[in-house]
């Protein structure tokens, strides 16, 4: 049985209750490639906690696949389906771009709507389409997020896109005017 990808593991392991310390030996397994055995001590679990935990991760990520392959939708029938939307939305409120999410890059925005597996956030000109499978937990619609994709093509690092605060300007002063208006 090969390796799971870190994507795979943190997919099945988010939609698990297990443990943190749990979570971390049983990714010690399944990504590193350690033994249970190297697992159990590196992370002071029980190798027999961590043989029944991996049992149950390997069963919910042969449901989770079973779900997936069951889906009568491909994902790229999925994903033309958030283009349409997207497009007709971009057509609806004037000239905007549409453009999928790219490793390496960020984008900051309101998340405007969501399809089965995408979404789509707003950004100045542009529509974005996001893989709601490059995240951990799928955002909310409305959230203003800023969404940064590793180069590696890995999960997407999501945090709160702060506005940056108003600055205060002073009332312009005129030169030669004293107080109350009177010139020098």
């Amino acid at each position: 049985m090969g390796l799971w990808t870190e994507e795979e593991y943190q997919r099945t392991a988010n939609s698990t209750k297990l443990s943190k310390k749990t979570v971390a030996a049983c990714r010690s397994v399944l990504v590193d490639g350690l033994s249970n055995t190297e697992a159990a001590t590196l992370h002071g679990v029980m190798t027999q906690h961590i043989s029944r935990s991996l049992k149950a991760l390997r069963d919910r990520q042969a449901e989770m696949v079973k779900t997936v392959e069951s889906m009568s939708v491909s994902r790229d029938t999925l994903r033309a389906y958030a283009l349409q939307e997207a497009k007709a939305v971009a057509v609806a409120a004037g000239r905007w771009e549409v453009e999928d999410a790219q490793p390496g890059r960020s984008y900051e925005g309101p998340v405007i709507m969501q399809t089965p597996g995408f979404m789509v956030q707003r950004m100045v000109r542009t529509l974005v389409i996001h893989d709601l499978g490059k995240f951990r937990e799928p955002p909310n619609i409305s959230d203003n997020l800023k969404i940064d994709y590793p180069e590696d093509g890995g999960l997407a690092v999501v945090s709160e896109n702060k506005p940056e605060p108003e600055k205060k300007t002073e009332p312009e002063k005129k030169p030669g005017r004293g107080p109350g208006g009177v010139g020098r």
